[in-house]
């Protein structure tokens, strides 16, 4: 190349269109690309290291092995880790699997079909017995008593004559009898009785205040101002709303003949008294 003042211009070393610097320059590059391959292999090897002990791990074994991820506790993860049902859990029941539940429910009703079927069979059992159960429909529900013993003791106690009935047919039944040496009334004696038409009739005899003992024992009866004679005997009509009486005095001693019975059952039973043999 010739310049304008016709001195030849010099062409600089490895410019561009220079073929050998040019496949100089690539050889150069293909040196330092194969030179750099090691030193980056050097580098991830590098990279890799034990933790632990700060030596190099095996880069073929850190390649070929999948690393083991570390297990998290409780404290590593975030709030709210750990407060939903696990896997299997029934949210419906308070994070309990849905089989147990089931089964629990399903004892449940078991336990009640059983209680109910011991009550049925215990019910089958027991109307089974009342109906099969033989009875005597004649048999006098009353029970009667034996008042000739306590009548006995009673009279050689009384402070005055002891009366007791006598020569009353089978249909009356004695159903009680006692006697109290000291209470309210003073010497108490009493016998209850069932007429004939199953209506109550007691004999009552006290040395007590008349009028408390003849209101006690009749159950609040009034006199009437009648007077009936049974036998040479005369007596005081009273009736109420409970009981009609018979009242009779003699001295300190007051005899009443009341119940639930009419006032013709009232002087039968008066006339069949008598002072006990013992007196």
């Amino acid at each position: 190349m010739v310049r304008e003042n016709g001195t030849p211009s010099q062409q600089p070393a490895g410019t561009a269109g220079d073929p050998a610097r040019d496949s100089g320059g690539d050889a150069a590059r293909g040196e330092a690309a194969s030179e750099s391959a090691p030193q980056e292999e050097a580098r991830r090897a590098t990279a890799i290291a034990d933790p632990a002990t700060g030596d190099a791990a095996d880069t073929t074994a850190a390649a070929d092995t999948p690393t083991a991820q570390p297990t998290r506790s409780a404290d590593d993860a975030g709030p709210g880790a750990g407060s939903g049902p696990a896997a299997g859990d029934d949210p419906a029941t308070g994070g309990e699997p849905a089989a147990t539940g089931d089964a629990r429910q399903r004892r449940k009703l078991k336990t009640v079909r059983d209680m109910l079927l011991s009550m049925a069979v215990i019910t089958v059992g027991a109307l089974f017995f009342y109906f099969v159960q033989p009875t005597d429909t004649g048999q006098d529900p009353v029970r009667a008593v034996d008042y000739a013993v306590e009548a006995s003791t009673a009279s050689r106690a009384a402070p005055y004559d002891l009366v007791v009935p006598e020569g009353l047919d089978e249909e009356w039944r004695a159903t009680s009898v006692r006697y109290r040496q000291s209470s309210d009334h003073g010497a108490f004696w009493r016998i209850g009785f069932m007429d004939p038409d199953n209506q109550y009739v007691a004999l009552g005899q006290a040395d007590g205040p008349v009028r408390a003992f003849v209101n006690d024992f009749a159950q609040g009866a009034q006199d009437t101002g009648d007077t009936v004679t049974v036998d040479g005997r005369e007596w005081a009509v009273h009736t109420g709303g409970k009981y009609d009486a018979l009242v009779s005095e003699e001295g300190d001693v007051t005899t009443v003949v009341t119940g639930t019975a009419g006032a013709e059952q009232l002087e039968a039973f008066a006339a069949s008294l008598a002072p006990h043999a013992n007196q």
